[in-house]
């Protein structure tokens, strides 16, 4: 009997860890930045169905967007999955630590700030 409940419980879990697999489409790469590596940030474009996917962090002399900001994202594809993305960037991560977005240029360069 007992061995009976432990085999209900592992094919449940199977079950479970199935289904949420399938939950998530491949074409959705992240739903939030933490699922980044640390020098990556999760994007999505402007496009209509677009895909939220991990990019690099700007490194010096990358676009980027001055104040760009993480925001929250209300998705939804034609297959019918929708996703809330949060800590999400529009288009462009940052850039990488030590730099910042130059307002003249809209690139990435070595931030002028220095500590005493």
């Amino acid at each position: 009997m007992m061995r009976q409940i432990k085999l209900i419980i592992v094919l449940l879990v199977a079950i479970l860890a199935l289904i949420e697999a399938q939950e998530r489409p491949s074409y959705i790469g992240c739903l939030n930045s933490i699922e980044c590596s640390a020098s990556q940030c999760c994007t999505i474009s402007q496009q209509k169905y677009s895909s939220p996917t991990c990019d690099n962090l700007g490194i010096i002399g990358s676009s980027c967007r001055p104040n760009n900001e993480p925001q929250e994202f209300h998705v939804s594809y034609p297959d019918g999955f929708t996703a809330i993305l949060t800590n999400t960037y529009l288009n462009l991560c940052n850039c990488s630590d030590g730099l910042e977005c130059e307002v003249e240029t809209l690139t990435c360069q070595a931030s002028n700030v220095t500590t005493q």
